[in-house]
């Protein structure tokens, strides 16, 4: 990118970028010199080098009753180019917070296939929440294999000290060994909920769905789901 280019992405128009360019590198010059060096006829400049002037980015000497230009350094460009984006960020924010007012927040779902997708799935859990979090699953995997081998998720979510609070079937709670970090209790036996191997587990701000069965999986990212399984589930923890 050349010198004119960097100057127009900065807000100069092409004229400005014309001008000031011309002046850094000619040094000093007078308004028919620059003209010349430009081919900006003289009316024209009469205008934009004041406004130029006003803008900081040129600045005028007088010798011997003669009006000269000198470029101003960069740095005032830069300056104004970093206000112009403060600005246009703060409009921005203001422009999302209306289009949240406005427009709902809207879920997004996720879908998955095959082991991988399941795989996916408990990688996720791991890699969105930080360290030290809790996350909740209602769990009734009838296999014997982990669901999630082969995965990052019992590397990550150890080194990170994530806490897992598990509702499970009695049977599979008490084959769970008992962990630092991982609390199960038990739906009794007569309820019959967890014969269905499907896991449900609420983390960040997603559910995850995760039906063993058919090898599928769906993630719903949306915080207000999230936060009502969330309560959901602390409701049924409490009674258990």
């Amino acid at each position: 990118m050349n010198t004119f280019e960097i100057l127009t992405q900065a807000g100069l128009s092409k004229k400005e970028a014309a001008v000031y360019e011309t002046l850094l590198q000619g040094g000093v010059m007078s308004l028919s010199s620059i003209s010349k060096e430009t081919h900006i006829n003289r009316p024209a400049l009469y205008t934009l080098l004041p406004k130029m002037q006003n803008d900081g980015y040129v600045s005028l000497i007088q010798k011997q009753k003669r009006i000269f230009y000198k470029a101003e350094s960069p740095e005032r460009i830069l300056s104004q180019f970093k206000k112009q984006q403060e600005d246009t960020a703060s409009m921005l924010t203001s422009l999302t917070e209306e289009y949240k007012e406005v427009e709902p927040e809207r879920p997004t779902i996720k879908y998955f296939e095959g082991k991988k997708g399941i795989r996916f799935v408990f990688d996720d859990i791991a890699y969105s929440l930080p360290r030290g979090s809790t996350f909740y699953r209602y769990t009734s995997h009838l296999g014997d294999s982990k669901p999630y081998a082969d995965t990052h998720y019992m590397q990550v979510r150890d080194a990170k000290q994530i806490e897992r609070l598990v509702i499970t079937s009695e049977a599979k709670a008490a084959q769970k060994e008992q962990k630092l970090e991982r609390t199960a209790k038990a739906i009794p036996k007569e309820f019959d909920l967890f014969e269905d191997n499907i896991s449900l587990v609420v983390y960040a701000d997603k559910t995850a769905y995760v039906d063993y069965e058919s090898d599928t999986a769906f993630i719903v990212e949306s915080a207000k789901i999230a936060r009502f399984q969330e309560k959901l589930f602390k409701l049924l923890w409490k009674k258990l």
